[in-house]
């Protein structure tokens, strides 16, 4: 008898030591069983400097760790050579899905279609590039609604400045963003008969600062307002701006929040790098599962000003010509800068 107790508890001392072993059941409703053993995604940005990239990668990590996936980030340096190379080195690693912020929107395409034929998926983050192979093989596009954000934010500006010239702080010339941006400041402004000037900052403090100065003096005593396209250069390009200017940003930085309380910048975007690297990651997870992810998604953005200025300059007139923009006051923003994004469609957001 004693021998069969001893057997019995033997068993069952082992039955524990296996499930000991056993890694634990997925209790999580929003992360599937199938993403037990996880994904490889390799991540390419232009710069890993700037305070939104951080954030980015920081949410961009938090999301795969919920789905037990790693994210490598590299910088390109700003160099479109970089970039083409870090993008061979992951096809050749073997990574389930390559991220990147595209420097150029057309130089890529051969690059992404060598990945998209090799089975890695593709996804080019903020930008619409056309590298489709065919209609069932194509990069999926992360974007933005930047026509309708900037011409608000230029509309928005000259409501504030009146008649006069409006300068832009541009990116880079052929990135998507970048140009998307630009053209419809320069439509906006068009369309309102005022004068504008424009300049390529290449997301460089310096080059930035230098472009905004020649602007300043080109424009002289008829300057009346200016938009930066990316808020990682708005604080920097008003080193060169007379006090009391309107001054719009794009993105939603922390510092930019701050400046729109102390009423140094008008408003600002609300896209933020926590959104962005939290919503493209998962994206990246939904086509490593094997979803169909369209090949052009957006995320939900926001404006942010103050009550003051939203009162003063939006309501009525702005407010009725772009209806599906919300509007959030810096502490707002904040709240919502660090929730986890969603991905609309064109049709949610007013663009179709």
């Amino acid at each position: 008898m004693k021998r069969v107790l001893a057997l019995i508890l033997a068993l069952v001392m082992a039955l524990s030591l296996v499930a000991c072993g056993q890694q634990p059941a997925n209790t999580d409703p929003d992360v599937p069983d199938d993403t037990k053993d996880g994904y490889t995604f390799g991540a390419v940005m232009q710069s890993l400097n700037a305070p939104i990239w951080i954030e980015l990668m920081e949410y961009g990590d938090k999301c795969a760790a919920a789905y037990n996936s790693k994210v490598e980030w590299k910088s390109a340096e700003g160099s479109l050579e970089n970039q083409i190379a870090l993008i061979e080195a992951f096809i050749e690693q073997g990574v389930d899905v390559i991220l990147i912020d595209p420097i150029d929107k057309v130089a890529l395409i051969p690059v992404i279609q060598e990945a998209l034929n090799a089975g890695i998926g593709f996804i080019t983050m903020g930008n619409l590039v056309e590298a489709g192979v065919n209609d069932e093989l194509y990069n999926v596009c992360t974007t933005y609604p930047d026509v309708r954000d900037s011409s608000a934010m230029t509309d928005l500006l000259i409501k504030a400045g009146g008649p006069g010239t409006y300068i832009y702080v541009n990116g880079t010339t052929g990135n998507f963003v970048s140009d998307v941006r630009q053209q419809a400041f320069i439509d906006t402004c068009e369309a309102a008969g005022v004068d504008h000037l424009e300049q390529d900052g290449n997301w460089d403090p310096s080059t930035v600062l230098k472009v905004t100065e020649d602007m300043v003096a080109a424009a002289g005593a008829d300057l009346k307002g200016m938009y930066n396209m990316d808020d990682s250069c708005t604080l920097q390009s008003m080193e060169a701006t007379p006090d009391g200017l309107p001054v719009a940003g794009h993105n939603g930085e922390e510092a930019v929040f701050a400046a729109i309380e102390n009423g140094s910048v008008l408003c600002t975007t609300l896209i933020g790098g926590a959104h962005i690297g939290y919503w493209n990651v998962l994206t990246a997870v939904k086509i490593a599962q094997g979803e169909n992810v369209p090949h052009q998604v957006y995320l939900k953005t926001y404006l942010v000003m103050t009550e003051e200025s939203k009162t003063a300059y939006w309501d009525g007139e702005l407010a009725t010509k772009y209806p599906s923009l919300e509007v959030l006051t810096p502490a707002q923003a904040r709240e919502v800068a660090f929730q986890d994004a969603e991905m609309v469609t064109a049709a949610e957001i007013g663009l179709s």
